[in-house]
């Protein structure tokens, strides 16, 4: 069988900011192809151990003595305000309207990772960083409590770390630590199956604005709960600890209806617990972490929780990354901390390729898992603002029925769909064209009738590979591909049969 003159994945996976790395192969050589990557914000994926973390490039540390064990060495206590700042193995805030600073830990315009353990008790606001005259996204604290590995993103207008507090604040702060973070642009190779695939999601937006710190929802009376209790599917110790009673609930309301309301429960296995959101679910919980989901399908809902209504029988569980979002199905997790937030959605293209794509033959290869979305979700090969000449192949607005389209010249050459009858599989993928050879298989099999149009495509026709149709934004591609594959020659069935096996 010929090499591939571009592959995407298939065990072979690396990143770089604003690129996904294609390759082709000469003998044991590898060649790096990038692959434009769109994302504008930060992204999570489920990594090779089966936690979920942010997908980012960090710096080394600049942060000296964040963990306070030297004292004040490399901070000024009280650079800025009143009150009083001391520490004891901590940073300690006691009757403050100021702040403690580290100097020239930042470069002003870039983006920086902030970590701290904090305990806020009293005040007005607590800001992390304060740069003299605006308050961060993400970095100012209002609501008492404590919070350890509290992250957030920030692009400093100065040099200057200032710790803040205003309205006479008091409290503690812990294990600072500041790294140059880079987090649009990056692909994101998810193992939720344990399998490598890259994952491509549309835009969503987690309407609870605190995702893992409970201690900010409402509750019935009767309910405990312990913060920071036991490892949650992040990997550090940040899960909530819910005890209850019967007829109890942890809940918000106010959130608006026609959503997915997700949440991983961890309890006791064969016990039930409740999700409402509109409606309500009863879960048989594992003894592990499990993501339960509940849609709004009423489109009436304003209250989301976990409780045990209805006579379920958990009584002690452990709760993290909860996320509501517009949609039928939910979504990578957003985290929040005090607000919501919007995850960009994913797109990949690489123009100017003809040399990779033969214009009188070849073949386009993919192992494709479609999301749970209602859109069409396809990948082309074509030429921007040309809609006379493509190849696409992919799935019609369900999860089972596969298509693939050429055409040439104004002219379908081919069209074929073929229900799969599977909603959550991979499926491998690959579309022939060739004058008087133009044929579609699914794993391991020709479907439809093979066209013997004559017709081909000119040079320069085809330059574009894309994870979706571009003449139409409906069609991006949201899903998870294994692998993709361009060939320059039109391989012969029995290959195809064997690379779509």
């Amino acid at each position: 069988m010929a090499n591939a003159s571009l592959q995407i994945g298939n065990g072979n996976w690396a990143i770089k900011e604003n690129d996904l790395l294609g390759y082709s192969k000469s003998g044991t050589r590898f060649l790096p192809i990038p692959i434009t990557m769109t994302r504008a914000t930060l992204g999570t994926r489920v990594n090779p151990s089966g936690l979920i973390e942010n997908v980012e490039l960090l710096g080394s540390e600049l942060v000296t003595n964040g963990d306070f064990s030297n004292g004040s060495t490399d901070w000024q206590l009280q650079y800025t305000g009143t009150g009083d700042w001391s520490i004891t193995d901590k940073l300690n805030f006691e009757n403050v309207n100021g702040g403690s600073a580290q100097l020239n830990v930042f470069e002003v315009g870039k983006i920086y990772k902030i970590t701290v353990d904090y305990v806020f008790t009293s005040g007005t606001r607590l800001i992390l960083p304060y740069d003299g005259s605006n308050f961060p996204s993400g970095g100012v604290i209002t609501t008492t409590g404590s919070v350890n590995g509290y992250t957030y993103y920030y692009t400093p207008n100065s040099t200057t770390l200032l710790i803040y507090s205003d309205g006479n604040g008091n409290g503690s702060i812990d294990n600072v630590s500041v790294k140059e973070a880079t987090i649009d642009g990056l692909a994101r190779v998810d193992y939720t199956d344990g399998t490598a695939s890259l994952l491509v999601e549309p835009q969503r937006t987690n309407l609870v604005t605190y995702s893992e710190d409970f201690t900010q929802w409402s509750k019935e009376a009767t309910v405990t709960l312990t913060p920071n209790y036991s490892t949650s599917p992040d990997g550090t110790n940040n899960a909530t600890r819910v005890q209850l009673d019967a007829d109890d609930s942890v809940y918000l309301s106010s959130l608006g209806s026609s959503k997915t309301f997700s949440i991983y429960v961890k309890g006791v296995a064969g016990e039930t617990i409740r999700i409402s959101n509109g409606v309500a679910t009863n879960f048989t919980l594992t003894g592990n972490w499990d993501r339960l989901q509940v849609y709004d399908t009423s489109g009436s809902s304003t209250l989301i929780g976990v409780n045990t209504y209805s006579s379920v029988t958990a009584r002690d569980i452990q709760v993290w990354g909860a996320q509501l979002e517009e949609g039928s199905y939910p979504t990578s997790y957003i985290k929040t901390q005090g607000s919501s937030v919007t995850r960009n959605k994913d797109e990949y293209t690489k123009t100017g390729i003809s040399d990779k794509i033969n214009s009188e033959e070849g073949v386009l290869f993919a192992e494709i898992k479609k999301d749970k979305g209602t859109q069409f979700s396809l990948i082309s090969l074509d030429k921007s603002s040309d809609s006379d000449n493509y190849i696409y192949v992919g799935y019609l607005n369900n999860t089972t029925t596969l298509r693939a389209q050429i055409k040439i010249n104004g002219s379908i050459v081919l069209d074929e769909d073929v229900n799969i009858g599977n909603t959550n599989v991979f499926s491998k993928v690959a579309v022939k064209y060739k004058s008087g050879d133009y044929a579609f298989f699914i794993n391991g099999s020709k479907v439809g009738n093979t066209s013997t149009s004559t017709d081909s495509f000119s040079d320069g026709d085809l330059d574009r590979l894309e994870l979706g149709y571009d003449l139409n934004s409906i069609f991006k591609f949201y899903g998870n591909v294994r692998q993709l594959q361009i060939f320059k020659t039109a391989l012969s069935d029995s290959e195809l049969a064997t690379l779509t096996t």
